[in-house]
């Protein structure tokens, strides 16, 4: 049998061309991977002009063969609402934070407020479909949250090279990729989804007809919580026992639900109660 030709070794001239792109397009890969240490310790209360100390409770490891038999709720709960008052923090959308040890539990108790003007964003139109599965005023909140999650998990240059590569494609074919966009993280089709079926009404409606309005929908962050709002409450399942975390896992991408700490339903559910 006749043995396939291999192709000729790249000369030294050619190796030579290759470095430049090489460098750039590690140094690119390794921008967009890059994630700023999260700070998850010092939180500033109103009447106190320095930061005090949030110690996060670690778990104790296995010894001899023994393990926890079960996790404390409390200690779960209080890191959960710990990492929750971050990324809140962080996301730019509360007035105040304080926090205070309750004086019988001594557990840590969050007073937060979110601005007027986010709460505002995070409304569907009026001349909207008015029974969606998940009711407006409930999706709102936690739009506002999941929102804040997208925006603490992608770094700046993660940001800047995702639209750059969207407006080179519009640019060349007059059509925006299908990627997850924004500060919400909401594909193009998703929206002209929930413009065929009616929401936004005449606001949204240019939407679904131009490449360029939806674009600009999707970068800019107060309409990008009213999509937010209109996905969570038409994703929502009609027939399981708890709707909400039912849009949140469509919303985030089916992530398969698991008992961490952190996982993404309770972290968006625990923040979108923490200003209720």
């Amino acid at each position: 049998m006749a043995r396939a030709h291999e192709p000729a070794p790249l000369s030294a001239d050619g190796r030579r061309a290759l470095r430049v792109p090489l460098v750039l397009g590690a140094l690119a890969l390794a921008a967009t991977l890059c994630v700023p240490v999260a700070q998850y310790l010092d939180l500033s209360a109103p009447e106190d002009a320095g930061q005090r100390s949030l110690p996060v409770l670690v778990q104790g490891l296995e010894a001899q063969g023994r393990i926890a038999e079960e996790p404390d709720a409390d200690r779960v709960a209080d890191t959960r609402n710990l990492v929750a008052a971050n990324i809140l923090l962080r996301s730019g959308y509360l007035t105040r934070a304080s926090v205070q040890a309750d004086p019988v539990t001594k557990r840590p108790l969050y007073s937060l407020s979110i601005q007027p003007e986010v709460q505002a964003c995070a409304s569907v139109p009026p001349d909207s479909p008015t029974k969606p599965p998940l009711p407006f005023h409930q999706a709102s909140d936690l739009a506002i949250a999941a929102v804040a999650v997208e925006k603490f998990n992608r770094h700046t240059v993660h940001r800047a090279l995702e639209w750059a590569l969207a407006r080179s494609v519009l640019a060349l074919t007059g059509r925006l990729p299908e990627l997850s966009l924004g500060p919400a993280q909401i594909r193009p089709a998703t929206v002209r989804r929930l413009v065929a079926a009616g929401f936004g009404g005449a606001q949204w409606r240019p939407l679904g007809q131009d490449e360029h309005a939806l674009a600009q929908a999707l970068g800019d962050e107060c309409q990008a919580l009213a999509l937010a709002t209109a996905i969570l409450a038409t994703q929502a399942c009609t027939d399981c026992p708890d709707p909400a975390a039912h849009a949140l896992q469509v919303y985030g991408g089916q992530r398969p639900r698991t008992e961490a700490v952190v996982d993404y339903v309770p972290i968006v559910r625990t923040m979108a109660a923490m200003w209720q």
